[in-house]
């Protein structure tokens, strides 16, 4: 269970506790329906059921769809790989209500995508809104919280870097980072025999990197030229770099001038 919350990232977790805090509030508020309104006997698990049944897949999927989106900043195609995400979730959720229409013995399949689908679109609006606030919220934070440590600090000595290693922090040097890539609110900094966590922008951790030695090839990575290998190109105009370790990096086409030129500036010094 904790790997599976620890895969939903910071974002999931708020969102599993909203779900929880909205449903909850959703049978309190049944609860004194039953009271006040309709002036009957309270039935609390009846509550329970019809809320989990209205809302409970929503709860279940919120934490990996906010996780997806946030993976998908760093794509080539980001708003492209979104639009799927949401068509995707969107399309399972109504299949999802007319098999529990249907168990409930209501067999009418087109009403139920009539009345519910504009509901849902409503649902993935507000998911998207509050996974981007959130978003640009934390990418605010930590760069403010990074450029406000002290220069002299050993998190930003230049020689070295304080990362993660799951279960403990270690300092690596800059040198031996073989390549960095984008993964939602971190990075994942590889040398050549292991790979390391970082809670910051790929953006921000470039600007403190030599930038003769590490140049951008990808929307989500960055390179160590120092420890490129082989070239390879594509078809399409993309290619990948292999790296003196064996790892393979990808190279946009976008990049592929910037990359080639910052080689030839390396070797002419």
């Amino acid at each position: 269970m904790r790997k599976i919350i620890n895969w939903y990232g910071f974002e999931g977790r708020l969102a599993l506790i909203f779900w929880l805090g909205y449903m909850a509030w959703l049978v309190v508020f049944c609860v004194i329906h039953q009271m006040v309104i309709m002036d009957s006997g309270v039935n609390v698990v009846s509550s329970i059921l019809w809320t989990l049944r209205e809302w409970g897949f929503w709860m279940l999927i919120t934490p990996t769809l906010v996780s997806l989106l946030s993976k998908t900043e760093h794509y080539e195609k980001p708003l492209k790989a979104k639009l799927h995400i949401l068509g995707a979730a969107l399309i399972v959720a109504l299949l999802y209500k007319v098999a529990v229409n249907l168990c409930s013995g209501r067999s009418d399949v087109l009403a139920t995508f009539v009345s519910y689908s504009p509901k849902y679109l409503q649902v993935l609006l507000v998911i998207s809104l509050g996974w981007y606030v959130l978003l640009k919220g934390e990418q605010v934070y930590y760069a403010n919280k990074n450029s406000s440590t002290e220069p002299d600090s050993p998190k930003n000595d230049a020689s070295r870097l304080l990362v993660s290693t799951g279960s403990a922090e270690a300092f690596i040097h800059v040198q031996d980072i073989t390549a960095v890539q984008a993964a939602g609110n971190y990075v994942d900094i590889h040398t050549a025999n292991s790979s390391y966590i970082l809670r910051a922008t790929l953006k921000h951790l470039l600007e403190q990197l030599p930038q003769a030695q590490f140049v951008r090839c990808h929307r989500s990575a960055v390179v160590n030229i120092n420890y490129v290998k082989q070239l390879h190109s594509f078809a399409t105009g993309k290619g990948e770099l292999e790296l003196e370790c064996g790892r393979l990096v990808p190279l946009a086409k976008s990049y592929r001038t910037q990359f080639k030129q910052s080689v030839i500036n390396t070797a002419d010094c």
